[in-house]
Formats: structure tokens, sequence, C-alpha cells
């Protein structure tokens, strides 16, 4: 239970974002679903690996492959901190 308190209100869950764009997302992972804009594909996807690894939460292949292809195309992406 304190675990998922944690989580809820992690800051890097919690991102001010356009409702259309929070719907369309839903509960998809980066294997189904990035953003449109892409200039905020590498921090997306790093704040998801920063929050799976903090909560050791697991990674599909397809969605590890979505990841590694975005992060290709920012190698100085550093993961958020809390």
């Amino acid at each position: 239970l304190a675990r998922r308190w944690r989580f809820g209100r992690d800051m890097r869950n919690r991102l001010a974002v356009d409702g259309d764009a929070n719907g369309d997302k839903g509960s998809a992972s980066a294997a189904y679903w990035l953003p449109e804009n892409s200039r905020f594909r590498c921090d997306y996807v790093a704040r998801q690996i920063a929050v799976k690894s903090e909560y050791a939460l697991t990674v599909t292949m397809p969605e590890r492959r979505a990841m590694l292809g975005v992060l290709r195309s920012c190698p100085g992406q550093s993961l958020p901190r809390q």
C-alpha cells in the first residue's frame, strides 16, 4: 500500500498534458504510444525508465525496443530524479 501511494504521488508521473493526448495514451506503453511531438519523446521515455526502475516494474520486449529506438536519438538524456 505504501509503494502504491508513493507511485501515485511520484512527480515523474504527474505532468500537465493536453486532455486529448492523455486520453489517447491511456495505459499504453512506449511500444504502443509516444508523444506526437517528437521533441518530448526523449524526456517521456527517460521518465518511464526512471519510474519503472524505482518501482521494479516490468518492461516488455516491444516496449524495450521502442524505448531504445527513442533513446538512440538522444544519447545525452539523463533520467529525472523524483
